[in-house]
């Protein structure tokens, strides 16, 4: 893929990204866009940062098979599945950019809209210590259970 197509591609999936992702949150949340993911974490005794881990962690899972299957998805596609695995990510930025305890984003260089409000400073963090240490260690813990089931089930882990 040359780099004209690279940005061809990554032009036409985040379009297809933002749809999805407004779409669904219009049927799934109300005046606050995370609300489904504070509830859901909050009914799980959780947070919405994990409840939002687990639902990466199931595509990651579900992508795992489909690609290790070789067989053609009967719903969902694996286009499908991957926008929805990105969506999640950028769901977790906007958690954890609105948890942070300064009020600044993480990752939101350029961003002048948040930069106006006074919630971006180009904040970046260790992600293996302070703030988010707990969350990692999480993270890093449902990844091995999950390889490890994945092996249990004669499926082989991606990467």
């Amino acid at each position: 893929m040359t780099i004209e197509e690279q940005k061809a591609h990554f032009k036409a999936l985040t379009a297809k990204m933002e749809e999805i992702l407004f779409k669904k949150g219009n049927d799934y949340a109300n005046q606050d866009r995370l609300s489904n993911f504070k509830l859901a974490g909050t009914i799980a005794g959780g947070s919405a940062e994990t409840n939002c881990l687990n639902l990466i962690a199931t595509k990651v899972a579900r992508l795992g098979v489909l690609l290790n299957s070789g067989k053609a998805p009967n719903n969902e596609s694996i286009q499908d599945s991957i926008i929805d695995l990105i969506n999640y990510g950028v769901l977790l930025d906007m958690i954890v950019t609105e948890n942070v305890p300064t009020g600044k984003a993480l990752f939101c260089e350029g961003v002048n809209e948040l930069k106006d409000k006074g919630r971006c400073d180009g904040l970046s963090h260790d992600m293996s210590t302070g703030l988010f240490g707990d969350s990692l260690a999480k993270y890093n813990d449902i990844i091995i259970k999950l390889k490890t089931k994945l092996i249990a089930n004669g499926l082989t882990p991606i990467a």
